[in-house]
């Protein structure tokens, strides 16, 4: 059986795991979403994931402090990890799921500019596998078409290089964003 770990269960966690149903019905999979306040939680549909927050994590993986910062070791019982709760948390549990030789799916890519997060993700023993086509809020619109507020939704977009400076980037990094030119498309 694969067991699954999804950093975050809002919209596109909770997507991520309606996908999933016929393996988890199947017991092919072990679904585990990590939220950051497991009361939120308790009234919406788990579709099958079992919902644990970070303290939990901790404790299941054997850590003697339940509110200790991520260890790799939280990861030991997990085949893959699937980040979809946004830059910060995964620039916090990324590195720990990489070190622990775990394969880590990051769809929060804005993660990768930060040098110190992007080096910790990219060192290994674990594989990154970077998710394309993200689009910033994606899950408030998988939210809204849930509650049944959207029909269809066409979303064309585009960014140049320097919209990803950051003012924690050094200004070598930054230059070398404001640098790069859009590809031209023949």
């Amino acid at each position: 059986m694969t067991s699954v770990l999804l950093l975050g269960f809002g919209a596109i966690g909770r997507h991520v795991a309606q996908l999933l149903s016929p393996e988890l019905a199947s017991g092919r999979l072990r679904l585990t979403a990590l939220v950051s306040d497991r009361a939120k939680h308790d009234a919406r549909p788990n579709h099958g994931a079992k919902v644990v927050d970070l303290p939990r994590l901790i404790e299941l993986a054997g850590l003697p402090d339940p509110y200790a910062s991520p260890s790799p070791r939280m990861f030991d019982r997990f085949d893959i990890i699937v980040e979809c709760a946004g830059v910060p948390a995964a620039a916090e549990l990324g590195p720990a799921a990489i070190a622990a030789g775990r394969p880590l799916v990051l769809t929060s890519v804005g993660a990768l500019a930060d040098p110190d997060t992007r080096t910790a993700l990219l060192t290994g023993p674990g594989r990154l596998h970077v998710t394309n086509g993200a689009i910033g809020g994606l899950d408030v619109l998988e939210a809204a078409a849930q509650a049944g507020g959207l029909d269809s939704v066409e979303i064309t977009t585009s960014k140049e290089a320097s919209g990803l400076i950051r003012p924690w980037m050094s200004e070598t990094e930054a230059e070398r964003l404001r640098g790069l030119c859009p590809r031209t498309v023949l």
